[in-house]
């Protein structure tokens, strides 16, 4: 199984005024900008799932259908509770024995959930300080067998600068 972790764009900060419903808190224009190009980023690597999952908070949604409109064929976006905040990477981990292990698996989701989980398939911890995901960093973990901790290799982490330097190598997309 090749798995891809995404962490959600810049959202709009935590304010209860505002959101008093921490999940509907969206992307701020400049985060649905920047995704933009990290997802053209992410298409020249040449990813092909046929689905993303994805918590099911606003900005994990917009960050995952903002990807899904760049991928080709597009993927559809599935809302995945364990994905979020109250979830577990365990739980995750659990959610991936479901998938074939030929497949490619991609999920969005949130600090320190992709970070504990990418540490638990790379070296059976799950401590947050092997590796670390900036907004919008994108994540390859090639995992043999069935996913378990301690089962992953870790192929390459992005962060988003890169992503959008990798955009500049491929063509927009013509909009009509």
């Amino acid at each position: 199984m090749t798995l891809y972790l995404l962490r959600h764009a810049i959202a709009a900060p935590r304010d209860a005024k505002r959101y008093p419903d921490d999940g509907k808190r969206p992307l701020t224009a400049k985060g649905a900008e920047r995704m933009r190009a990290a997802a053209r980023g992410i298409r020249a690597l040449g990813l092909r799932p046929r689905r993303i999952h994805s918590s099911p908070l606003l900005r994990c949604m917009q960050t995952a259908e903002i990807l899904a409109a760049e991928l080709r064929p597009n993927p559809s976006v599935i809302p995945t509770p364990q994905l979020g905040p109250e979830g577990s990477a365990r739980a995750v981990l659990k959610s991936l024995h479901a998938e074939r292990p030929q497949r490619d698996v991609l999920l969005v989701g949130h600090e320190p959930d992709l970070s504990e989980l990418a540490s638990l398939l790379l070296d059976g911890s799950g401590r947050t300080a092997f590796v670390k995901m900036k907004k919008a960093a994108f994540c390859r973990i090639d995992i043999e067998g069935v996913p378990d901790a301690g089962r992953g290799r870790l192929a390459y982490l992005l962060p988003p600068r890169i992503l959008r330097q990798l955009a500049r190598s491929i063509p927009k997309r013509r909009t009509r």
